[in-house]
């Protein structure tokens, strides 16, 4: 059982990108509309200078998306794991080792950083008994049932009677077109705010200046709502990443080996290792920064756990150092002296093979926020898709044999956090080799040494990369980026 350190880049980041009390940031006075912004009338808005603070402070209450802090949990432990591994070894006949083993770690209280700011997205109706969260995935259902904003304004009815929206939301009737609450708020979800729920959340629950509306006489949120402002977001933030003991992880692998150790003959090394690690967020507390490592969804922190973003199944190492049997006292040419054995004698040949199959990755989403306001969604798949090398119709080396790909996944449901892995990126094949001549010279302990070396001695193309983003369907599964191509140098070393 271990623990790890842990604080120095805590006190850090904390410092750095200021907590209530500690530092004031200037904000936009309130979150603007197409009708209301400064920019289209030619007029910056104006941000006020901090006003200076004593500790502790009470900000003032923000009716924008606005006021970014960072905190740490008071009840913050130290992390700790249980490590597992077992082998087994036995010498073979001809200098070689075989071993096979087992290792394994789980891990416990990892740090994660939970944006406590999220809105509430499991408050219940009090008339209805019915979430957030479940009225949203009512409307989301109605949606990818096909059901468009065009014809909801044509015949509001399409839209039934949502218990949620009429009890919390009354003044959403006839808001932007004749009708419902309900048929209202779908029309703030997907034509207003493009699908995204939370933009649509702070508009009813926190817009206390004007809606998003262009109506005659736009009213705030406390006209809309039955429960007034700030019924789901907090008063005085957007986004307070807190540092907490929220993840967990586990490390399962099969480990297989083959050594020559140095005699005469090839020396060489085979590693396999068949694996599997699994947790709730990859990031480390190192380095992480604001939102770095954060949860999507703080109110169910196991609901992104899968394959880590390191995860590898297969990893492959072998290294081969071999002198040929040339020249003099070897097996050829054994009787060989003078230039012929300058010529023939003292060659070495070394190769280093890697390869580990491909990690796991997310696919972006349509710039929603659905789980998070600070974090843009993740896609999830509705069909299966395989992915691999190939050339799509634009005659770009793809993940997919077309960008069309891209219409198997959309946004991630409201309160829920995007899928987890949902793809594998190409595996990474590389092959270094190396050739050596050593010449002796007639002084005692002196020679001189010619090295040749080809990284990548293949010119193997490993793909990296790709465009995952619903952003941009018309690159989707590109590849943009490859590994180095094959390097060469030469090296003349005089040894004494």
């Amino acid at each position: 059982m271990v623990y790890d350190r842990f604080g120095s880049d805590l006190i850090t980041q904390y410092d750095q990108y200021g907590s209530i009390g500690m530092a004031t940031s200037g904000n936009f006075p309130t979150s603007y509309s197409f009708s209301t912004s400064p920019r289209y009338n030619g007029a910056a808005p104006v941000l006020t200078p901090p006003a200076a603070e004593t500790f502790p402070v009470t900000p003032p209450n923000i009716a924008a998306i606005a006021g970014e802090f960072m905190g740490v949990a008071p009840n913050l432990k130290p992390p700790y794991s249980y490590v597992f591994n077992a082998s087994f070894a036995r010498e073979l006949p001809g200098k070689i080792t075989f071993e096979i083993g087992y290792a394994g770690r789980l891990s416990r209280r990892l740090l994660l950083e939970g944006d406590v700011y999220t809105p509430l997205e499991y408050f219940k109706d009090p008339g209805s008994g019915i979430t957030w969260e479940q009225n949203a995935m009512t409307v989301r259902k109605l949606h990818d049932a096909g059901l468009t904003t065009d014809a909801v304004k044509n015949n509001p009815s399409l839209v039934p009677t949502l218990p949620f929206v009429e009890n919390m939301w009354p003044g959403l009737a006839n808001l932007d077109f004749p009708g419902s609450a309900s048929s209202n708020y779908f029309n703030c979800v997907y034509a207003d705010y493009g699908g995204s729920y939370l933009d649509c959340l702070h508009a009813l629950d926190r817009n206390t200046a004007s809606t998003w509306s262009n109506t005659a006489n736009p009213v705030g949120c406390d006209q809309i709502s039955a429960h007034g402002c700030y019924t789901f977001f907090p008063l005085q933030g957007s986004s307070m990443p807190t540092w907490m003991n929220a993840g967990t992880a586990a490390y399962h692998s099969l480990t297989f080996s083959v050594r020559r150790g140095l005699s005469s003959g090839a020396i060489f090394d085979f590693n396999y290792t068949w694996s599997h690690a699994i947790d709730d967020g990859s990031a480390a507390e190192s380095g992480a920064g604001q939102q770095g490592a954060a949860i999507q969804n703080i109110f169910n922190t196991r609901e992104f756990r899968g394959s880590s973003d390191f995860d590898m199944r297969h990893n492959v190492t072998a290294n081969v150092l071999y002198p040929l049997p040339i020249g003099r006292g070897r097996t050829l040419l054994s009787g060989a002296h003078g230039w012929l054995e300058e010529i023939v004698g003292g060659w070495q040949i070394s190769s280093l093979v890697r390869y580990h199959s491909g990690v796991p990755t997310t696919v972006g989403g349509e710039l929603a926020y659905n789980a998070n306001y600070w974090l843009s969604s993740l896609a999830i798949a509705t069909a299966p898709v395989s992915s691999g090398v190939h050339t799509d119709e634009r005659h770009n080396p793809s993940m997919f044999t077309s960008t069309s790909v891209s219409n198997n996944f959309v946004d991630e449901l409201p309160g829920h956090t995007g899928e987890r892995a949902v793809l594998r990126l190409p595996g990474m094949f590389l092959s270094d080799m190396a050739v050596v001549k050593l010449f002796p010279l007639p002084w005692e302990g002196q020679r001189i040494t010619f090295r040749a070396e080809a990284f990548n001695v293949f010119n193997n193309v490993n793909y990296s990369n790709p465009s995952l983003s619903l952003q941009a369907p018309g690159t989707f599964g590109e590849f943009q980026a490859v590994g180095d191509p094959r390097v060469m140098q030469l090296a003349l070393r005089y040894e004494f």
